[in-house]
């Protein structure tokens, strides 16, 4: 039966609602346990951990700390990052 199947949809998906909200706060306070725990983190030590284990190609080239914009549920505000960083002028390193 359609109808059935249709509710069986919906609790479903407000389930997985509900566990993506969760994944989210749980991802920030994640972050800001890591960022308790490390504060003191340099690009330096962040490029000594990554180079090693990823080609060269894959390596960012800039590295950028600080504060991640997010909503309620935890997700990244990419509209506010980018008009944070809109008018940075970026300079290649290494």
């Amino acid at each position: 039966d359609e109808a059935a199947v249709l509710k069986e949809w919906l609790q479903a998906k407000a389930e997985e609602d509900k566990h993506k909200k969760k994944l989210g706060e749980l991802e920030a306070e994640l972050d800001a346990k890591a960022y308790a725990k490390y504060p003191t983190l340099t690009e330096a030590e962040v490029r000594a951990y990554f180079e090693p284990k990823l080609p060269k190609y894959t390596w960012p080239r800039i590295i950028l700390f600080g504060d991640i914009p997010r909503n309620p549920t935890g997700k990244i505000e990419k509209p506010k990052l980018r008009e944070r960083y809109a008018n940075v002028r970026w300079t290649q390193q290494g």
